[in-house]
């Protein structure tokens, strides 16, 4: 799990206006995504925190923790898929814990 502790990776999630690229950085128990263009420019950052990794009893990796972006907050959870270089995940909204879809990436 300590290569997943300062990690980078290209993710996509799915917000209300529909779906976001961001390349999110894992730095320990803190994190930031940038949201990138199609022309790879950052429009926007949020952070993350409460950053934990784990593996479960039937050896599937996960990182969670909790997001922030322009006012809003959150939960995330992205799980193994397929192995230690792409992610299949999700997100909620606080409160309540709602209104959330699907956030999905590959290691960079």
């Amino acid at each position: 799990m300590a290569d997943f502790i300062s990690s980078r990776w290209d993710t996509t999630y799915m917000s209300p206006a529909g779906p976001v690229r961001a390349i999110v950085s894992f730095a320990s128990d803190k994190g930031r995504y940038d949201l990138v263009d199609s022309n790879n420019s950052v429009y926007g950052s949020g952070t993350m925190d409460t950053i934990k990794y784990f593996i479960s009893s039937d050896s599937v990796w996960f990182i969670t923790g909790h997001w922030y972006l322009n006012g809003n907050t959150g939960t995330f959870q992205f799980n193994a898929d397929g192995g230690p270089d792409a992610f299949k995940g999700g997100w909620l909204l606080i409160p309540p814990l709602t209104g959330g879809n699907y956030w999905n990436g590959s290691r960079i």
